[in-house]
């Protein structure tokens, strides 16, 4: 389709800091980038992050409650985790953007055209977990609101550190954190991962601190221990 929302055929994007030059004048370029220091910072594991660091990054609602977050791919089309989007209608969903706080009320809501859920998606193994949102009208692409890339590097040995970014539970039990958080962590060797967790499946990748704390969510931390023996 000339409009741009022919369908995609998506691996996985993971938020890297080498893309190419020849997508950064396209795809995955900062207006800023600054990473504060978070040492006195109270968030767990990460600290709050400017939506300039993370301009591809959008809000998903649903009957206008904070659903998940998302990242731009093009100007008609949201990548999303296809847990969002399980039972969901698309007349319920607006997609938002350019505030890093979910307090926010005053920007412009996005209407979705269709919701897709990857055909092989197992929720119990979260395996295949992404998912696409298509737009009803596009977005107006600009230095503040930029496409995420889809990196052209397919050689696991050469990525070592990745970025998350989101709204969520900052720490286990209290609501969620109004403000979008980010998170470096290190990406872990497959096999190493899979040793520790047989749940893991070749769609996905291990990631994680060896110092702990540091994660997209929270979950159970000892097989993860595994992975990184104490040492004395």
């Amino acid at each position: 389709m000339e409009d741009g929302r022919a369908v995609l055929l998506l691996p996985i994007a993971l938020l890297l800091p080498w893309a190419h030059s020849s997508l950064a004048l396209t795809c995955g370029q900062r207006i800023s980038g600054k990473y504060e220091n978070l040492k006195n910072s109270k968030i767990v594991g990460g600290g709050p992050a400017d939506i300039t660091e993370f301009p591809w990054q959008v809000r998903i609602f649903d009957h206008g409650k904070h659903l998940c977050g998302g990242s731009i791919l093009s100007e008609w089309w949201i990548l999303t985790a296809s847990h969002c989007l399980i039972n969901k209608n698309k007349s319920t969903l607006e997609i938002t953007h350019g505030d890093r706080s979910l307090n926010t009320r005053n920007l412009t809501k996005m209407k979705v055209d269709k919701l897709i859920v990857h055909p092989h998606f197992d929720s119990w193994h979260m395996d295949n977990d992404i998912g696409l949102l298509l737009l009803e009208s596009p977005f107006h692409l600009d230095v503040k609101r930029v496409p995420i890339c889809l990196s052209k590097v397919t050689d696991i040995r050469r990525w070592r550190n990745c970025w998350v970014s989101g709204w969520g539970i900052t720490i286990p039990m209290l609501r969620m954190y109004p403000v979008l958080q980010k998170v470096d962590i290190q990406l872990i060797k497959w096999k190493k991962c899979f040793h520790a967790m047989p749940s893991v499946t070749k769609n996905m990748l291990c990631a994680g601190s060896p110092q702990g704390g540091k994660d997209a969510c929270q979950v159970n931390l000892q097989p993860v221990e595994a992975l990184y023996p104490k040492h004395s």
